[in-house]
């Protein structure tokens, strides 16, 4: 299959993830107080560089306009799927994907972004990605 190495990875990983914790708690803690100061000067700051609301709306209609990042900052990856998923993805890119961000005033949309958000997607919902690999293995696909 074409993840027959994702369970090496994900070994690999929490094994780096355990022998990184392990480093972690080697240090010690500062002091209470020193951790209250830290706290407090962490709020102040973020208090004084929080921008506004209505700069932010000002600032997120502004930036509807040009691609969320430079197309040097994407990297290729390549994806595994069948023809028809493919074919499916692309139509929904191109027919519905694309006339949503028309209908709320995005411009200028590239191919990367819109991989990006897919991928962020999966991230933030796996829940949906399990159910779905769950449909494709009952034959509901």
């Amino acid at each position: 299959m074409g993840f027959d190495d994702l369970e090496d990875a994900i070994e690999e990983q929490d094994q780096q993830n355990k022998n990184s914790n392990a480093e972690s708690t080697v240090d010690t803690e500062p002091p209470q107080s020193e951790m209250q100061t830290e706290a407090d000067n962490s709020a102040k700051v973020a208090k004084a560089t929080k921008p506004d609301e209505d700069e932010m709306q000002a600032q997120s209609k502004a930036d509807l306009s040009t691609p969320a990042f430079e197309f040097d900052d994407a990297v290729q990856k390549g994806w595994y799927a069948r023809e028809n998923s493919w074919s499916e993805f692309n139509a929904a890119v191109d027919f519905e994907i694309k006339r949503e961000l028309h209908s709320r005033d995005v411009e200028n949309v590239t191919r990367s972004e819109i991989t990006e958000a897919v991928l962020w997607t999966a991230v933030e919902q796996p829940e949906l990605v399990a159910e779905k690999l769950i449909e494709m293995r009952e034959g509901k696909m």
